[in-house]
């Protein structure tokens, strides 16, 4: 009797972490954000998650949004910049922007680039 007791519990407990675990994602934040945009379009935040730096040369308004303390104006006038002045030579030159300046440029440097990642297919 005790065995079929201890059985019983088990069973119960199995189904209720099934039932549980069926409204949780299975997937990390990054991946998720990989899951709705598609490999090829991820989002900006699930980039800088996995290490990888926006291209300032590249990127739409809204992912440039999400550099540190780049909102909706600012990313707007970045993208206006690079329309009328070609791409940026350096980060650094995202200073000639009117509201972003050294103390800016601190901020986002570590998660901007104007660089493209390198391919490995040749």
């Amino acid at each position: 009797m005790n065995q079929f007791i201890t059985s019983f519990v088990l069973v119960a407990v199995i189904f209720l972490a099934a039932f549980l675990a069926k409204d949780t994602p299975r997937t990390s934040a990054p991946a998720r954000a990989f899951a709705v945009e598609g490999v090829s379009a991820a989002t900006a935040q699930g980039r800088i998650l996995l290490g990888q730096k926006i291209n300032i040369n590249t990127a739409t308004a809204e992912e440039l949004e999400q550099l540190p303390g780049i909102g909706p104006a600012l990313a707007k006038k970045i993208v206006e910049y690079r329309e009328v002045h070609g791409p940026f030579a350096s980060i650094e030159d995202i200073v000639n922007i009117d509201g972003i300046g050294e103390k800016m440029l601190k901020r986002i440097a570590p998660d901007a680039t104007i660089s493209q990642p390198a391919s490995n297919y040749h």
